[in-house]
């Protein structure tokens, strides 16, 4: 009958395993399922992004190794460390000019939304199905359910109903220390904290420059009980915007650039 050959379409359809989904970008596929509307597409665009997500963490080994081959240098071992045990936390810069280049899903907003999705997904335990919005008051959110997690619609929608016009790195330090606190994590659990902006990178680390802003950080998580602190990566989102290497200048922070992280 008609409902079984519905079904039977459908269930072809959601046959990934001949669908490279390594050559797609997370903010494409986390906007198509955004956008799905009827049940059968949204099943579908749900199943190609789960599909996206078990890729990733296929590779994740390759993943980290890639990423932690960037940070040569200062915290290099630390970062790689935290990498290798999936210890992040991606951050979205929720601020208006996130909007203003290019047109859906490739804005910058578009890419800090995939991005910082993906990173929920395949954090470490104690990371994991977590995510923070970057804007004047930060806020962690947790993508957690009684039954298990959100799905990828589930959380966007929850992330893209708090915006701002500021950034506050150091309320986003507060909110990481409050959540390490709570939840009776140690040293050996700190993140990295992934933040996925279109900003002027100079101009988010000036308090870095002479040291002040990453001292007064790191008295905080002393305060807190803790001998370290998560290192910084500023992930540059905005398409054709040049990369800024890192340097003496920017203690514990780290850049990057890119729509995905394979």
């Amino acid at each position: 009958d008609r409902i079984q050959c519905r079904q039977n379409v459908l269930g072809n359809s959601m046959d990934l395993s001949n669908v490279n989904v390594a050559q797609d970008f997370p903010n494409n596929i986390a906007y198509r399922a955004f956008c799905a509307q009827s049940t059968a597409e949204k099943q579908l665009r749900y199943a190609y992004w789960d599909a996206y997500v078990e890729h990733v963490k296929t590779k994740m080994q390759e993943f980290r190794e890639k990423i932690a081959g960037e940070f040569v240098g200062q915290h290099s071992d630390s970062v790689a460390k935290a990498l290798s045990s999936g210890n992040w936390i991606g951050v979205a810069d929720m601020s208006g000019s996130m909007t203003w280049e290019g047109k859906a899903p490739n804005r910058a907003y578009d890419i800090a939304m995939g991005l910082v999705a993906l990173l929920s997904y395949t954090a470490s335990p104690e990371w994991r199905d977590l995510a923070i919005t970057f804007a004047e008051d930060p806020r962690i959110f947790s993508f957690k359910t009684k039954h298990g997690s959100m799905n990828i619609k589930e959380r966007l929608d929850l992330m893209s109903q708090y915006v701002g016009y500021s950034t506050n790195i150091e309320a986003t330090h507060r909110e990481i220390i409050r959540v390490m606190q709570s939840g009776g994590m140690k040293d050996e659990n700190m993140p990295v904290i992934v933040i996925v902006t279109d900003g002027e990178f100079d101009e988010m680390t000036r308090s870095n420059r002479n040291k002040t802003g990453h001292e007064k950080y790191m008295e905080m998580y002393a305060s807190a009980g803790f001998t370290t602190m998560p290192t910084i990566v500023y992930w540059n989102a905005k398409p054709g915007r040049a990369g800024v290497q890192t340097s003496a200048d920017h203690p514990g922070v780290q850049f990057l650039q890119g729509q995905s992280p394979g």
